[in-house]
């Protein structure tokens, strides 16, 4: 795009996410996500920091963006936006682990156990890390999830309006249980990390179970990793 298309792009944009800001603030709400997933407008940090700093002036919450991930010792928005200062909290949508069984694999109907899980995060712990560091601010999944289908964790041939056909094993569905724990387990020994969004959970309280192969982790192993770490009051409801 030449300087002027993104001239009008960012102008347009501003009317939109300063009509959210402002129901953000009448709805009293503690979070807004400047962008999700922009990369290439990313890159255009002077008319970013304009943007925000006209967000403020509308929304008095905390003010977080939502970066596309980047792998160990590789680039990506998240990784190479410089404007990281002029929001509150660094906002990953952290899919490194799961690109990683796309690449791969073993493809065999085996899943990886948790130590090794664990190993793979590692380099995305320092990673993210240093960005805290750098920009002296707290991290927050602002999107990470698994399917639970066989291979669902592996989806290179796949195309994604096929994912929701895969069929589920006990396997499978204990495998994206053990993905939530080695995420929660890797982090949340980092005081700056604040926490996550999962995708995702489904309004419809019928979607889920465990013949359902898609992210949703209602009614299956998964659930209950979510209901131990975030300490769960009340018993698990019937599924409908």
């Amino acid at each position: 795009m030449t300087n002027s298309e993104w001239l009008a792009w960012f102008a347009s944009y501003r009317v939109a996410i300063l009509h959210y800001a402002r129901i953000a603030e009448r709805a009293n709400v503690h979070m807004l996500s400047v962008s999700c997933e922009l990369v290439e407008a990313s890159k255009q940090e002077a008319l970013w920091r304009g943007i925000i700093a006209d967000i403020r002036l509308a929304y008095g919450g905390v003010l977080i963006d939502s970066a596309n991930w980047a792998g160990p010792g590789a680039s990506g928005e998240v990784t190479d936006k410089k404007w990281w200062d002029a929001v509150d909290v660094i906002g990953v949508d952290e899919y490194y682990v799961a690109y990683f069984f796309s690449h791969a694999y073993p493809g065999n109907g085996t899943y990886r156990d948790e130590a090794t899980l664990l190993a793979l995060w590692r380099p995305i712990e320092t990673q993210l890390e240093g960005l805290h560091a750098k920009f002296n601010r707290s991290v927050v999944f602002s999107e990470i999830g698994y399917c639970s289908g066989v291979d669902g964790l592996c989806f290179k041939n796949m195309p994604a309006d096929k994912v929701p056909a895969l069929r589920t094993t006990n396997a499978s569905l204990a495998a994206q249980a053990v993905q939530y724990e080695a995420a929660l387990k890797a982090f949340s020994k980092h005081p700056w990390w604040l926490g996550v969004f999962w995708w995702n959970w489904a309004t419809d309280p019928s979607f889920g179970g465990p013949g359902n192969s898609c992210m949703d982790p209602k009614f299956k192993p998964a659930e209950a990793v979510l209901r131990q770490w975030y300490n769960a009051s009340q018993p698990q409801p019937p599924m409908p």
